[in-house]
């Protein structure tokens, strides 16, 4: 209750009195992913979106700075960076005014503070955040070096995510990836089979071998192979009728004689 009073006593504050707006600075520094900042082209600008929907914008710097001087809004904001070449992370910057400048009733200027800076997920909630960056920064008022109070000029070293890739590299050859290909895997199976069955031939027993030719004779591919070939049946019982073969058909050796 105490502090929906005092919140009421600074909106009417900043109302009727002057506004001391807080400083953000950003600092781009070298890192795993980003060696040389000084390689950012000029377009890299960073903007701040109020609560109420005014953006504000600010240009990287020399020193590879980007300064917002005057943060008069109270409230959360969102902070994004856009470059060229580089994904940098979101964050979530809390400012309020100074309830004691506000409470004391005077006719100075409020001053806006930075209390909660923490950094945004992608896909998260707006509350789901990291940790805040205001009560690990030291201050130079504390004697303990520990900040937890709110400030008014905060540095935020902005975390580099990613390089981004425009263009798709073209893999180089690789003879591994011929095997890949299943037109290439059945003809290695063919040439196994055509260079393979002599050499298992000539290793397989006699009697099997004559069983084997035999049955080879007997059976409708020899036929098969030899209309292919050319030629015609080896004797006058065997006629091998292909169409009949694929479709299913049997004849009987009655049908055949009768034929005769």
């Amino acid at each position: 209750m105490h502090r929906t009073m005092l919140l009421l006593v600074a909106s009417f504050s900043l109302l009727f009195n002057p506004v001391l707006g807080a400083q953000l600075v950003l600092r781009i520094q070298p890192s795993q992913i980003l060696a040389n900042p000084n390689s950012l082209p000029p377009s890299t600008h960073a903007s701040i979106t109020a609560p109420n929907g005014v953006v504000f914008r600010s240009s990287l710097r020399k020193d590879n700075s980007i300064v917002f001087d005057d943060m008069s809004t109270a409230g959360s904001h969102l902070l994004n960076i856009y470059t060229r070449d580089y994904t940098f992370a979101s964050y979530r910057i809390d400012t309020k005014p100074d309830l004691a400048a506000a409470g004391a009733g005077s006719n100075d200027a409020v001053p806006i503070l930075i209390e909660f800076v923490a950094q945004l997920f992608p896909g998260t909630q707006w509350s789901d955040t990291g940790a805040n960056l205001v009560r690990s920064q030291p201050d130079s008022r504390s004697s303990t070096g520990q900040s937890p109070r709110p400030q008014s000029t905060f540095t935020i070293v902005p975390k580099v995510l990613a390089a981004k890739q425009f263009y798709e590299q073209r893999p180089a050859f690789s003879p591994l990836t011929l095997l890949k290909n299943p037109m290439i895997l059945l003809a290695i199976v063919a040439l196994g089979f055509t260079f393979g069955m002599p050499k298992l031939m000539e290793s397989m027993d006699p009697e099997m071998r004559a069983e084997y030719e035999e049955m080879q004779k007997k059976g409708p591919t020899a036929a098969l192979g030899r209309a292919m070939n050319g030629q015609g049946p080896s004797s006058s019982s065997e006629s091998f009728d292909l169409a009949g073969y694929l479709a299913g058909q049997k004849k009987d050796a009655s049908d055949m004689r009768g034929k005769r």
